[in-house]
């Protein structure tokens, strides 16, 4: 499918910091350099805080929610100061701002992304870059 858009596929579980490094290090292959990340990674799980929590399903969103952004910012943090500050994009969830009752989880780790990305502003733009967050609402199947 991303050929088919002009794109090309690399694969990347974002709670593997190689895997990050890997994607990042691609781009720049392939493009010489990078101008901006888009660390746009999250799932819901189905396991409650007080009641049947399931530890593995917690880790790994975890993983994806939250590792996966500070992993992202981190592999792309060089390429981007290198092609003069750059932009990051990190997607939150109005979930992180709000009592999300139906995913606790993800309004927990959605939080700490906003935080992550709230920490990381005044940081980029001192080394020329900036960086954006979204919240967008909660996605139902």
């Amino acid at each position: 499918m991303a050929k088919q858009g002009g794109g090309h596929f690399v694969h990347c579980d974002v709670g593997e910091p190689a895997d990050n490094a890997a994607a990042v290090g691609e781009a720049v292959s392939r493009y010489g350099g990078l101008h901006i990340v888009a660390l746009n990674a999250g799932v819901a799980i189905d396991t409650g805080i007080n009641d049947g929590l399931d530890p593995v399903k917690y880790r790994r969103a975890m993983a994806i929610n939250l590792d996966g952004v500070v992993y992202g910012a981190y592999a792309a943090h060089s390429a981007l100061r290198a092609s003069g500050g750059g932009d990051s994009i990190v997607t939150a969830s109005i979930a992180g701002l709000l009592a999300a009752h139906l995913h606790p989880v993800a309004g927990r780790n959605t939080a700490r992304v906003g935080g992550v990305a709230r920490a990381c502003g005044p940081f980029c733009r001192s080394t020329g870059g900036r960086t954006h967050m979204l919240d967008p609402g909660i996605a139902s199947p």
